[in-house]
């Protein structure tokens, strides 16, 4: 059953004025007082989201249930991996069908050169069409590829900023995750956010160490 505590007033922005037993709302202090103060170093402290509105103070008004899971920045850079060896063969592969078919192909891009628009016949639509087919695949894969590059370089500065260490290989634990309805007094009106903290709590294996890790904002979004 989901669980909500009610804060009764409003927070200040500044973290002096946070309690000391409360490490999110220590982060969304220190986060809403650097947002208040231009400071963006002080933002990056402890976010990966940017706030563009004016915080003139701020109150929890609901904590959702907090979940975890598995940390996979291991699991992510196996298949980022294994798809950019994907690209490379089917590359190598593309190769040689154009080398296979080289007469086809010099007949094909000459007769595109000529004229783009004209459709091929004959033998040089099912070149066009199998030639297409094979680019299209490579720039799919290539999409993939820079999408699980993003995803492992977003994943390994979050952990980073949350265990305030270097996150490399050999790195395992979970993510905890916890949603906050926030209520920002942005000067003219007040207006409510979701505000999403992570926390990473993982051990290098390697050093057999496990950093203290911090609450991080990582998502803030208008509305519950």
């Amino acid at each position: 059953m989901r669980t909500i505590f009610i804060l009764a007033v409003a927070i200040p922005v500044l973290l002096s004025a946070c309690g000391s037993g409360d490490p999110e709302a220590q982060t969304l202090g220190a986060f809403f007082s650097a947002v208040q103060e231009g400071d963006q170093a002080g933002v990056q402290l402890v976010s990966l989201a940017t706030f563009d509105g004016t915080v003139e103070s701020w109150e929890i008004v609901e904590r959702g249930t907090e979940s975890e899971g598995p940390f996979q920045l291991a699991e992510l850079k196996e298949e980022l991996d294994n798809t950019r060896n994907e690209v490379r063969v089917q590359r190598e592969q593309n190769a040689r069908f154009r080398s296979d078919n080289s007469d086809t192909y010099d007949a094909y891009t000459r007769a595109y050169a000529e004229d783009p628009s004209a459709p091929f016949q004959g033998e040089l639509a099912t070149f066009h069409e199998q030639f297409q087919e094979r680019q299209g695949l490579v720039a799919q894969l290539e999409v993939n590829a820079e999408q699980l590059s993003i995803d492992v370089k977003t994943l390994t500065d979050a952990a980073t900023l949350s265990v305030r260490t270097p996150v490399v290989e050999g790195f395992e634990g979970q993510i905890k995750v916890k949603p906050l309805r926030v209520r920002i007094n942005e000067g003219s009106e007040n207006k409510t956010y979701t505000v999403v903290l992570h926390r990473y709590e993982l051990t290098d294996t390697r050093l057999n160490r496990t950093p203290t890790p911090q609450w991080i904002v990582a998502e803030i979004r208008p509305g519950s």
